[in-house]
């Protein structure tokens, strides 16, 4: 099929490109002191880029434009884990607000430390809720609809499912966006912020730098999709 035979591409693309990144990655490092990066780890950090932008992002617009939401929560939920699995350049509140935003919340230790080069290491420990990593200012994080109503034949859930949700920006602090229709947005808002706030009592309760971190959590309407200006 069409889809099998772009699949295999993008497998024999990659497989192409992950060798050349070794053999040169390997000659690089061989004539430098600097250990704080592997061959391995450039390997990574290649495959998850190649994997978000010649099959995640392609795969989420078409779920979109086709309002298939039921298939953009998957897709976005492995772009959300390659960031803090493979980049690892997340926060524990930025990589476990999107788990518990899609009400899988239980597997946050399959989540790994951005502090931490073997992405076998949890990023939450069984027993605490604290963690070594410096949380700095945490930005805005913003609960958005997908424009429409579905108000009509369905009853509010007591807890609301988002859509699709994941952390952006640049991680060691930043922000985390969930997609939920838009009569349940503010109740949907209301609950992350509770369930934030629980997860993490300690860290922000003063405001500004003084109280560690601010956060935040809104409401908006998504903005329009990439058009010629």
């Amino acid at each position: 099929s069409i889809s099998d035979t772009t699949s295999n591409k993008h497998q024999y693309v990659k497989a192409s490109i992950t060798k050349r990144i070794k053999a040169g990655a390997a000659a690089a490092l061989s004539t430098t002191t600097n250990n704080k990066i592997t061959t391995d780890e450039l390997v990574q950090r290649f495959e998850q880029f190649y994997d978000e932008s010649e099959h995640l992002v392609p795969s989420a617009a078409y779920a979109i434009s086709q309002k298939q939401y039921d298939l953009l929560g998957p897709i976005v939920d492995a772009s959300h884990r390659g960031a803090v699995n493979s980049l690892k350049n997340q926060i524990e509140e930025t990589a476990w607000l999107p788990l518990w935003a899609r009400g899988e919340e239980e597997e946050s230790d399959l989540l790994c430390s951005s502090s931490s080069s073997s992405s076998t290491e949890p990023l939450f420990a069984a027993s605490t809720h604290t963690t070594d990593l410096n949380a700095g200012l945490v930005g805005q994080f913003e609960s958005s609809d997908v424009g429409m109503n579905n108000s009509k034949n369905r009853q509010q859930p007591k807890r609301i499912r988002a859509l699709a949700a994941s952390a952006f920006g640049a991680g060691f602090g930043g922000s985390c966006w969930a997609v939920v229709y838009r009569d349940q947005a503010r109740e949907f808002a209301r609950q992350w912020r509770e369930a934030f706030d629980g997860r993490f009592p300690e860290k922000y309760h003063g405001s500004g730098f003084g109280g560690l971190g601010m956060r935040e959590f809104f409401v908006t309407d998504p903005g329009p999709g990439a058009f010629c200006v």
